[in-house]
C-alpha cells in the first residue's frame, strides 16, 4: 500500500486535474436532476450550508456522550428484540 504523501508530485498533479476534471463534469447532470426532482432549493439552501460544519467536525472531531449512546442502544435493542418477537 503506498501513501499518498510517498507519490510522485507529477503523478499527484495528473489525479488532481482528473479529478477536478470528473467532478466539473457531473455539474451540468446533476443540477439538471435536482432541478428535475424539484429539491434544488432544499440542496442550495440546507445541505450545501451545511458542507462547512460537516467537514468542521470532520477535522475537529465531536464529542459523544457514551452513556446516552449507551442507553440508546439498550432501548433500540430492546425495542427490536419485541419486533422480532
Amino acid at each position: 500500500k503506498q501513501l499518498f504523501q510517498d507519490i510522485e508530485l507529477r503523478k499527484i498533479g495528473l489525479y488532481s486535474c482528473e479529478d477536478a476534471d470528473f467532478t466539473n463534469r457531473l455539474v451540468k447532470p446533476l443540477k439538471k436532476q435536482l432541478q428535475e426532482q424539484g429539491i434544488e432549493k432544499l440542496f442550495n439552501e440546507l445541505e450545501m450550508p451545511l458542507v462547512k460544519v460537516l467537514a468542521r467536525m470532520e477535522n475537529n472531531g465531536v464529542i459523544l456522550e457514551s452513556k446516552a449512546l449507551e442507553d440508546l442502544h439498550q432501548e433500540v435493542g430492546g425495542k427490536i428484540e419485541e419486533l422480532e418477537k
